[in-house]
């Protein structure tokens, strides 16, 4: 895979992310609208109904979920941007933690409090907040810690198979230890210390950052549409 078309998949993958994590979003609230529980189907009498949309939103949006991230850390590696998923655990816990919260202070039940959303909010709060406080920390730290370059996948592979060859050819004595670390110090990626040296560069940032916001409004449609 190369570098650009390791780009396209993974702005795909995140368009997708976006789509899943809006339609479990809008999935849920419209759940919480009804008292939180919900059936459909089945040889027991439902209670209560699920709102339309709801029944296929949610497993689509579970299902979309996990075959997006699969792709896209594939994808990503092509372009250094595995370390966004670090995002997505953040950003599945805060965005479901703001509807209890709200469920909380205004309940469908009629409550003066929802007490149970109330502990429900401030556990997914706590759930997505320190990861992400935490993620912010390790990519100061990896990004002040690795050299400023990009490297392609397909060229790294091609650079550790050279390195291959050269630590074989000084294992068997072809050449002395002192041409062996003069080769190796010729090729970049044996100045690194990590296996994968490709960061993203901003302008690939930004294009994820879109395609994730442009994911959301057209996964907002879709349920309205389902709807």
């Amino acid at each position: 895979m190369r570098y650009g078309t390791g780009v396209a998949i993974g702005t795909m993958a995140i368009g997708g992310m976006g789509i899943a994590a809006t339609l479990l979003w809008r999935g849920m609230r419209s759940v919480l609208e009804v008292g939180g529980t919900c059936g459909e189907g089945g040889p027991f009498v439902v209670r209560q109904a699920c709102p339309d949309g709801v029944v296929a939103s949610v497993p689509l949006a579970c299902l979309g979920a996990v075959v997006c991230v699969l792709v896209y850390l594939v994808a990503a590696r092509e372009f250094g941007g595995t370390s966004l998923l670090r995002l997505g655990w953040p950003v599945l816990f805060l965005s479901l933690g703001w509807n209890f919260l709200e469920d909380a202070i205004e309940p469908a039940s009629g409550a003066r409090v929802g007490v149970s959303s109330l502990i429900c909010g401030v556990f997914f709060v706590v759930m997505g907040g320190v990861p992400l406080i935490w993620g912010v920390v390790i990519s100061r730290r990896h990004e002040s810690g690795v050299p400023d370059a990009v490297i392609p996948m397909a060229e790294q592979r091609q650079q550790r198979a050279r390195l291959a060859e050269i630590d074989r050819l000084g294992r068997s004595g072809v050449i002395d230890a002192d041409e062996q670390l003069r080769r190796r110090a010729a090729i970049p990626l044996a100045r690194f210390e990590r296996d994968i040296v490709v960061r993203m560069t901003r302008g690939v940032r930004a294009l994820l950052g879109t395609a994730f916001i442009a994911g959301v409004a057209g996964g907002w449609v879709l349920f309205s549409f389902m709807t």
